[in-house]
């Protein structure tokens, strides 16, 4: 077996591989105890100013992290722990054969935020209304803020296709939104 190691600068990576087979440019195992699990990390990288590991992959994932028993990708920082942004699309994406697709735990705030939009209103007979994406699908969720600083949130129940309301000038067939509805409010003293 082959041991790469490498010290990076600040114009160079410590250790550099690419492949055009489809497989792993570097792969990382560890050394095994006497009942063959490994003893640390097959890869590990540290960084100063720089990622400690990076993956960069046109049609595979940049990195692939798999494991049978535990947390196949982890990810732990000192504000935040993981940020994944999706240049074209969709930025995470969680799925399951047979738990939920998120879970997710906060100590002392919200488990879920959704950064609020601002975004233009029009009159209509139940009062003011936002105007909302017009290319979204059934599921999706969007909160709105006004002038005021009001939160609502909006969640979309009928895709284009499927007989949405209105016409766009195209001839298209826009979604459609529902607001979601809220209870009796209560003003927030824990800290």
């Amino acid at each position: 077996m082959t041991r790469y190691e490498g010290t990076s600068s600040a114009t160079k990576s410590g250790v550099s591989s690419t492949t055009d087979t489809g497989q792993p440019a570097i792969s990382g195992v560890s050394n095994r105890n006497e009942l063959g699990l490994p003893l640390g990390p097959g890869v590990h990288g540290s960084g100063h100013n720089a990622p400690g590991v990076y993956g960069d992959s046109t049609e595979y994932p940049g990195v692939h992290g798999h494991s049978v028993g535990s947390i196949g990708v982890r990810g732990t920082g000192g504000e935040i722990g993981g940020r994944f942004e999706g240049e074209a699309n969709t930025g995470v994406w969680g799925e399951s054969g047979r738990g939920v697709g998120g879970t997710f735990k906060a100590g002392g705030r919200g488990q879920i935020r959704l950064i609020p939009e601002s975004t233009e209103f029009f009159d209509s007979e139940n009062g003011p209304l936002p105007v909302l994406p017009g290319s979204s699908d059934p599921g999706e969720l969007r909160a709105v803020v006004d002038d005021n600083g009001n939160c609502t949130l909006w969640l979309c129940i009928t895709a284009a296709s499927a007989g949405g309301t209105g016409v766009a000038a195209t001839g298209d067939l826009f979604p459609t939104w529902a607001q979601v509805s809220v209870g009796t409010t209560v003003v927030g003293t824990a800290f």
